[in-house]
């Protein structure tokens, strides 16, 4: 806003908002195994963790260099009690949460 009040603005012709990974869990909820689908836009070095409700991490589903692509990240939970979970994905300047469940 102006000064004097006015307001101008230019049309937004395009907005693209991407990230550099993304990350889906299936099934959700899940009994036996989590399959973590997880996309990067460019190769990097990640971690895909798996916290429980009080942010302490009970698994790890990878920690290495993946190229940039697909992939299907299998995780066996049946260490895990029925409740609720987080996967928390971490890298260079790459970092994403979310949440699943685990039924028995």
């Amino acid at each position: 806003m102006d000064s004097d009040g006015s307001a101008k603005y230019s049309p937004i012709r395009s907005l693209v908002i991407s990230g550099e990974a993304h990350v889906s869990v299936q099934p959700n909820p899940a009994t036996d195994v989590a399959y973590f689908k997880v996309t990067l836009e460019k190769e990097a070095q990640i971690q895909l963790q798996i916290l429980d409700d009080l942010g302490r991490i009970v698994g790890a589903v990878a920690n290495d260099r993946f190229a940039a692509g697909n992939f299907d990240l299998a995780f066996n939970l049946n260490q895990l009690t029925e409740g609720i979970y987080y996967y928390r994905l971490i890298g260079s300047n790459i970092e994403e949460t979310g949440r699943f469940s685990v039924n028995k």
